[in-house]
């Protein structure tokens, strides 16, 4: 829940942005404590959210934890729907308790005959209208809007300011003024007292100058360093929305930061948690140069996804599409008609851009050179990946006719006369139409009716199926659907199904390719319907408000407040998780190559393969409105509210240009040890015994599957040449073990158990467990190791499941350990990377003898760090933590270093695409960046 503010500033963001920023300024300072940050907390949207974050629900929060709402009243907030939707939320809810107006353009009269504004005070939001039953408090600052500087030093600004403090406060204006000069005096006789305090020191340490500099060297460093992780934790913190100005602002305290091996921490955490992310693509300051909201409504990609494009919305109503092409971070912006839709479509050979197929559609040939041109008539149903539209078109003289066209903007197929509310589809095969009460069905490959039905009962929603024992599905307003077969010329009615009334009324239908099914989505639930039995399955979670067919017709994902997606062939639900998913898109048709997925936007960002059952999440917390997916399944793109457009790998994406070949291993681990000290039974043993060598080289374990014994040598004058005990467990469970630089073991064993033993006087104490078995299932611990008092283990589920593999952490320190999910099925090794035990490396395959790839994670945060690295593949027999690289060795004896990279500026301002603007280094951390002078990064 977001904190608690004294005051909420609800604003043109067009109009007035620098009024807002001086008010909430001016809050903010008078009578501020001299031991304070701000008298009180006030929230301004542009100050605390990124665009991306304008999301109702959060605004909505803001507002209620809200003492006080100000208004900033004139003719662009009385047109703006947020400033509406705001003043709207808070009068239901306080009514006007703790509502302030300030006047800042146009007219504001009121009416004490009516008790309410005038009709022609265009000032008002119609939201405020009718809310007051007396003359409200309302302050003039019309003038401010011409002033050259606004602050408290401006006198008319100062006492509008201590007006609106002064309920705030709780306080009489005069009062709150006298506060003001006592605290001001007060500071500077506090002021006064430290200048002659630092006058007497400075004369005292007179003596001492060389020590006092040092000292205030040493001052500055810590001041600049105490930035430096505020400015760090912040950009952590930013939303997904911002994550351009996240990395930058990372970068920024990297740079305050001077020269630690630790200071791009927070970049490495980001590049970590967005390890997915190709490039971030901008479409400008805003689409109107209003200042206010950009709103990314609609996403596709080119046939060969070199090319994006987005329609986006500025506040004023402004629409335009955006278009990137590739290696291009910057947008190509092209005016559209207000009235446009939001939906993209290309078409099959990329050389046709269909905009805005849901509402009043234009057109651009991608080979030609002109802009969009608006399409007469509106679409009723688009193929989207055949381009197969049924068009109606209507005037005042005709009724109007319906068209189905084999692409939008050719000549039609087939035309017929249709008054208003024909019901249009187009299936894979076959179209279908129902005008007055005649059911048609029609083949796309040549525009001829099929067959016909008349006096077909009113619907609400049909579907063209494939089949001629399905040809046609119909839901009616009454609750039921109909299946009508092909016979011949004529369609006859089949069968009928009751619906449940938990669906409410129907809008939309898919029916499977063999015709048995339909999923029936209405405005209250969702439904299953099986022809022949009749049966009923109603979906969990109520209506949904997306729904996307693939285009072989056999799977239907369903998103809304949760998502989920459903096998039509079999009749079952594959994929239901209570998750936000605003935009679904497919790939392609799930019956052809490559295989098809699909691709969910939300809270989170989904990539799901419905065949085989797997999701792959990109990323948390991202709050995506618009959604596109390439159609060889391997790039995404994202948007919503904000100036930008996030293109994402399906893939993880790696960075091996640090990588190092070193020469081939020829030896096992501990080969490289001096072994003229160690006892014999670390050594050789049969092929099913375990042996590793510690981080450092210092010991060397082995256990012996035989007879359940542990040895540890020493490989120096580290400790007892030799500790050596009898494990009680059944030695055939044991499938890891590791040895840390002191001589402590952890081994890993079934059905998901790790054990701890320390060395003691030549043998081992008593052994310290942990279950890391998930929900009881057991698992297999397939490696583990140990440096610093932490233990890591990599668990993986049996071959037969796709359940991700996950990572234990275990402090010994702590009684808890923890764990999270990677992104593959097996983890091949793990190990820590350096004494501190800062980070851990995992590495991590999709099949038991397949290219394995490596990450770091943050063992605090459980973050991952950087990107990752390749090169190894099959069962890594060897890797190691050093420091400032990863080296590792696969079973075939290739050896390689990774360094690890200490300054990713590069690779982030490659990915971002642009540098941090004036406004962005001056505000953000309370403008802790702008007392420093250096080059923003990216510049």
């Amino acid at each position: 829940m977001p904190q608690a503010h004294d005051a909420f500033i609800s604003y043109s963001h067009s109009v007035d942005s620098r009024l807002a920023a001086a008010l909430e300024h001016g809050l903010e300072r008078l009578a501020r404590p001299w031991n304070r940050l701000r008298a009180m907390s006030v929230f301004r949207d542009e100050s605390e959210l990124g665009a991306a974050d304008h999301l109702w629900a959060r605004i909505a929060n803001h507002l209620d934890n809200s003492r006080f709402f100000i208004v900033l009243a004139c003719p662009e907030a009385a047109a703006s729907k947020w400033v509406n939707r705001e003043v709207s939320h808070w009068c239901d809810t306080r009514g006007t308790e703790g509502l302030v107006v300030i006047w800042t353009g146009g007219t504001l009269v009121w009416n004490d005959d009516v008790q309410d504004f005038t009709s022609d005070s265009t000032a008002v939001p119609d939201a405020l209208r009718g809310r007051f039953v007396g003359v409200p408090l309302y302050i003039d600052l019309v003038w401010a809007r011409d002033a050259v500087e606004l602050g408290l030093r401006h006198t008319e600004f100062r006492a509008a300011v201590v007006h609106v403090a002064s309920p705030i406060h709780g306080k009489p204006p005069e009062e709150l003024e006298g506060e003001d000069i006592r605290l001001h005096r007060r500071a500077r006789r506090l002021a006064r007292s430290a200048v002659g305090a630092l006058v007497a020191l400075t004369i005292v340490a007179g003596a001492a100058a060389v020590v006092a500099v040092s000292s205030a060297q040493r001052a500055d460093r810590r001041t600049r360093e105490a930035v430096a992780r505020q400015v760090g934790l912040a950009s952590i913190d930013l939303p997904a929305g911002q994550l351009d100005r996240a990395l930058l602002m990372s970068l920024a305290s990297g740079e305050l930061d001077g020269d630690g091996p630790g200071r791009f921490q927070p970049t490495q955490v980001l590049i970590g948690r967005y390890s997915r992310l190709q490039s971030i693509l901008h479409v400008g300051s805003t689409v109107d140069d209003t200042g206010g909201l950009t709103n990314v409504q609609g996403l596709a990609f080119s046939p060969d996804a070199a090319t994006v494009y987005a329609t986006v919305a500025g506040e004023a109503g402004s629409k335009a599409i955006a278009t990137w092409d590739d290696g291009s971070s910057s947008a190509r912006l092209e005016p559209l008609p207000p009235a446009t839709g939001s939906q993209l479509d290309i078409n099959a050979d990329g050389t046709r851009v269909i905009v805005g197929a849901d509402a009043h559609p234009t057109l651009r040939d991608r080979t030609g050179t002109g802009g969009f041109g608006t399409i007469l008539g509106s679409v009723v149903d688009l193929d989207r990946w055949s381009g197969v539209a049924w068009m109606s078109v209507q005037s005042d003289a005709s009724p109007g006719t319906l068209s189905l066209v084999s692409a939008i903007g050719t000549e039609p197929l087939l035309t017929i006369d249709a008054a208003p509310g024909a019901l249009a589809d187009v299936g894979r095969s076959r179209a279908a139409a129902l005008v007055g009460g005649e059911l048609r069905t029609v083949d796309l490959a040549t525009g001829a009716v099929q067959a016909t039905a008349a006096a077909v009962p009113p619907a609400v929603a049909i579907a063209a199926g494939e089949t001629d024992e399905a040809a046609v599905v119909e839901a009616t307003a009454d609750g039921r659907v109909l299946r009508w077969a092909r016979r011949g010329d004529e369609l006859t009615w089949a069968e009928t199904v009751a619906l449940p009334s938990d669906v409410g009324l129907p809008r939309w239908l898919a029916v499977s390719p063999d015709g048995r099914r339909v999923i029936v989505v209405g405005d209250a639930g969702t439904a299953l319907v099986e022809f022949g039995s009749g049966r009923v399955q109603l979906a969990e979670g109520g209506g949904a408000t997306v729904a996307e067919a693939d285009p072989s017709g056999r799977f239907v994902a369903l998103g809304g407040s949760r998502l989920s997606v459903w096998d039509l062939q079999s009749g079952q639900r594959v994929v239901a998780t209570p998750q936000v998913a605003n935009a679904v898109a497919w790939s392609g048709p799930c019956d052809a190559q490559p295989r098809c997925r699909l691709v969910a936007a939300g809270v989170s960002l989904d990539v799901i393969d419905p065949i085989a059952e797997t999701q792959i999440r990109l990323v948390d917390e991202l709050g995506a409105q618009a959604v596109a997916i390439s159609r060889d399944g391997s790039r995404i793109a994202s948007g919503g509210w904000g100036t930008t457009v996030a293109v994402w790998s399906v893939e993880p994406l790696v960075d091996d240009s640090t990588r190092e070949r070193l020469p081939d291993a020829v030896n096992p681990p501990g080969a490289g040890a001096d072994l003229s000290t160690v006892d014999d039974r670390c050594e050789g043993g049969a092929g099913d015994d375990l042996r590793a060598e510690s981080p450092a080289g210092n010991f060397v374990v082995r256990f012996t599957v035989s007879d359940a014994v542990l040895a540890v040598c020493a490989t120096t004058a580290a400790g007892p040449p030799v500790s050596v005990g009898r494990l009680d467990l059944d030695p055939t469970t044991v499938s890891s073990a590791a040895v840390d630089d002191d001589g402590n073991v952890v081994v890993g064993r079934a059905p998901g158990i790790v054990d701890y033993y320390a060395r003691s006087e030549g043998t081992f104490r008593t052994g310290n467990g942990i279950d890391v078995r998930v929900g009881g299932e057991a698992v297999d611990v397939s490696t583990v190791a140990i440096r610093s008092g932490v233990v890591v283990a990599g668990t993986r589920f049996p071959p037969s499941s796709s359940t991700k593999a996950r990572v234990l952490i275990w402090r010994l320190s702590e009684r808890e350990p923890t764990t999270f999910t990677i992104d593959y099925i097996d983890v091949a090794a793990v190990a820590v990377l350096d004494e501190q035990a800062a980070a851990i490396i995992v590495a991590g395959r999709d099949t038991r003898d397949g290219p394995v790839t490596l990450q770091l994670w943050d063992t605090i945060s459980r973050r991952r760090v950087g990107r990752a690295f390749t090169g190894l593949e099959g069962d890594v027999v060897e890797l190691i933590g050093a420091e400032t690289a990863v080296e590792g060795t696969d079973e075939s004896g290739r050896s390689f270093r990774w360094h690890i990279d200490r300054n990713p500026t590069r690779e982030v301002c490659q990915m971002v695409g642009r540098s941090l603007t004036d406004d962005e280094w001056r505000s953000f951390a309370e403008g802790a960046l702008a007392r420093y002078h250096f080059d923003p990064p990216c510049a």
